[in-house]
């Protein structure tokens, strides 16, 4: 396990000092499901959890303190390219800086491994999300017209340089991304 290193907002309540970032294990399932259940209209099943554990591409991490789940991401990693398919953050834990370190640590992680380039898919009306992706410098690739069958919603196509990702952010405020990783 490895540390992951945060911002303090003035919303809510200050970042655990305790977060660690580590692989995703099967016990972490049930506490996954409710942090997905309060962040996606359409959120992943348990059965699409497990499909992802059980893929040798994907790769699943979570923050956690001692006491609860914090947050997850999942991403595909295909040659150099990686594909990240989910991030949510517990939503008492959002706008701290945490998904940032999370995403920023694994990127670090993957870009060690030889990884150059990181895209998604975000809903056109997810402003809070495209925000976050804009900030890391993610750039608009194209558009998927009616991508999600929920509600025929529009995905954004995002895509954006890993090591300029991970430049984005001083290490005096994030810390340096990877640390301990």
């Amino acid at each position: 396990m490895s540390k992951v290193s945060h911002t303090v907002s003035p919303r809510r309540v200050p970042a655990p000092p305790d977060l660690t970032c580590r692989p995703m294990q099967f016990e972490d399932l049930k506490q996954i499901l409710e942090i997905e259940n309060a962040s996606f209209p359409t959120p992943w099943t348990r059965t699409m959890f497990l499909g992802e554990m059980n893929n040798s591409r994907s790769i699943l991490r979570v923050v956690s303190t001692r006491q609860r789940m914090i947050g997850y991401l999942a991403l595909i990693r295909v040659l150099d390219e990686i594909h990240l398919t989910s991030i949510a953050i517990h939503p008492d834990f959002r706008r701290l800086g945490i998904g940032t370190s999370l995403l920023l640590a694994v990127l670090a992680e993957m870009e060690r491994e030889g990884a150059k380039i990181l895209y998604l898919e975000v809903r056109e009306g997810n402003t809070h999300a495209i925000s976050f992706y804009r900030n890391l410098n993610m750039a608009l690739a194209g558009v998927r017209p009616g991508y999600y069958q929920d509600t025929g919603e529009n995905a954004l196509l995002l895509w954006g340089d890993i090591p300029a990702i991970i430049s984005t952010y001083s290490p005096e405020i994030y810390g340096k991304p990877g640390d301990g990783v």
